[in-house]
């Protein structure tokens, strides 16, 4: 297979070009959400019942999909077609396969873990893109500004693989003002000089 051609042909239509619009996740998955609904709204007249949570778990796997659909597409052909992904590729060594939805993630040997599956088998996300910056952003202030080491579980726990998520995760923390704050030194002033009848 032409890797070069299928990068020049193949592109998704919606352009993540877009998502550099959203400040924080959670703005960018409601903002799907609430998109999703309005469309809905425009094909029928019938009267939209609440958001629910499958609602917002349906964005999130839509955002990711949408950015792995662009920025993995040479991978997730070989993957289709059942061809090994090429050496040369970043990825090759994390074993990604294709799971419901069309999402890449991590293959590994620890399925007989006791870790639930979004653990075991984590989403791929690319570090040098808008969407990781928002995803260390938003698990950085769920663990109240703690250092790399926390942030970086986070990230994991919630199931996602960002590739060279280390030193994403140290420049996010080193420009983070709430967390320089609360890591800052405290002040020490110089004491004034004994008072002669102390002395």
């Amino acid at each position: 297979m032409d890797i070069k051609k299928t990068c020049a042909t193949l592109a998704h239509p919606i352009g993540i070009d877009k998502f550099l619009h959203f400040s924080t996740w959670y703005s960018f998955v409601r903002g799907v959400v609430f998109f999703k609904r309005f469309c809905r709204s425009y094909r029928s007249v019938k009267t939209q019942s609440l958001i629910s949570v499958d609602s917002y778990i349906n964005a999130g796997n839509f955002i990711i999909r949408s950015v792995q659909s662009e920025v993995y597409r040479v991978e997730i052909d070989c993957l289709q077609q059942n061809e090994p992904v090429p050496k040369c590729i970043q990825i090759d060594k994390l074993n990604p396969f294709l799971y419901e939805q069309g999402i890449l993630r991590v293959g590994g040997r620890i399925v007989n873990s006791n870790l639930n599956f979004k653990e075991k088998k984590p989403i791929i996300v690319r570090g040098r893109y808008h969407i990781a910056m928002l995803l260390v952003r938003h698990y950085h202030g769920k663990i109240r500004h703690h250092g790399r080491h926390f942030t970086d579980g986070a990230v994991r726990s919630a199931g996602f693989w960002i590739v060279g998520a280390k030193h994403l995760v140290s420049l996010f923390i080193h420009k983070c003002v709430i967390g320089r704050k609360l890591r800052g030194k405290t002040e020490c002033q110089i004491v004034s000089d004994i008072l002669e009848d102390r002395l």
